[in-house]
């Protein structure tokens, strides 16, 4: 909100107010914590062989590699941040957004996917295939950075077995008009695709995995934002159906989604990375 009224307020700035320095420097400060390339290189360091993620310390391995995955609005700004203070150390990754990269700010070993947003499409489905692979053979001696921002539960999606891409649109396009919130939109999300709701997690053992977050979300909720994918899950196979159900009055809600929604309030299915579990208490999150 207070973007929009920017102008407004550098007009104050430049009068003859009381204060003026002081809110100059207010106003610079947020703006430098809200860029995205700054918030990254200010909580990304390394130093002889050790990587400091959000003041976590990393000891890097000679044989380790450093995987990356970028992902929301702001992917590539956050991954230029990441390249400026990594470089040569970045083996490879990939960069999903929602405008496309221009060829000369691209960054050589990534690949680069534009998704689709509001509506998962093509792209949010090659881009959820691209975040898989990214991280296919990694070791205990690896790492892989994840670079998180808003509107990542559109762009990049990655349905579970016996759902398809169109199911998932049809679905989608119902809880949006039924006025589901975003946390109940995310509950729904992380049930029904494999790389959401910790589930990069589980793709990317037994590797150590660090994330950095540029949060859109009011109270900074890390399992909301992109749907949580290295985060644990609070919500249930329940709730989720519970969501579905209700918003079969304003669109179609497949069969092939009620059906899996409802094995997995059966036991039938695993639910998402719970709190507590291994792999999401090893995570590292900022």
């Amino acid at each position: 909100m207070w973007m929009t009224n920017l102008p407004i307020a550098l007009k104050l700035i430049a009068s003859n107010i009381p204060l003026k320095d002081e809110v100059a420097t207010i106003l610079a400060a947020a703006l430098r914590a809200a860029d995205p390339f700054d918030a990254i290189t200010c909580n990304l360091s390394v130093e002889s062989n050790i990587l400091t993620i959000g003041g976590k310390k990393y000891s890097r391995k000679h044989e380790g590699r450093i995987v990356v995955v970028a992902w929301g609005k702001a992917a590539p700004a956050m991954l230029q941040g990441a390249c400026s203070k990594l470089g040569g150390l970045i083996q490879r990754g990939v960069c999903v957004s929602k405008h496309p990269v221009e060829a000369g700010e691209r960054v050589r070993g990534i690949d680069y996917i534009q998704g689709n947003h509001p509506v998962p499409g093509d792209g949010s489905l090659a881009a959820g295939k691209a975040i898989m692979e990214s991280v296919e053979g990694v070791t205990e001696a690896d790492l892989v950075l994840v670079l998180l921002s808003g509107g990542g539960s559109a762009l990049a999606t990655l349905p579970v077995e016996g759902v398809t891409l169109s199911e998932m649109q049809e679905m989608t396009i119902a809880l949006l008009r039924s006025g589901a919130d975003i946390n109940q939109m995310n509950a729904v999300r992380k049930h029904l695709d494999v790389i959401k709701g910790g589930g990069l997690l589980r793709l990317a053992a037994p590797a150590a995995v660090s994330a950095l977050v540029l949060s859109d979300v009011v109270g900074n909720h890390l399992d909301v934002i992109a749907s949580g994918p290295t985060y644990p899950d609070t919500t249930t196979f329940t709730q989720a159906l519970e969501v579905v159900k209700r918003a079969r009055v304003s669109g179609v809600i497949p069969v092939s989604i009620l059906d899996y929604l409802e094995k997995g309030t059966k036991g039938q299915i695993p639910e998402t990375v719970r709190p507590g579990d291994a792999m999401a208490v090893k995570a590292n999150h900022m």
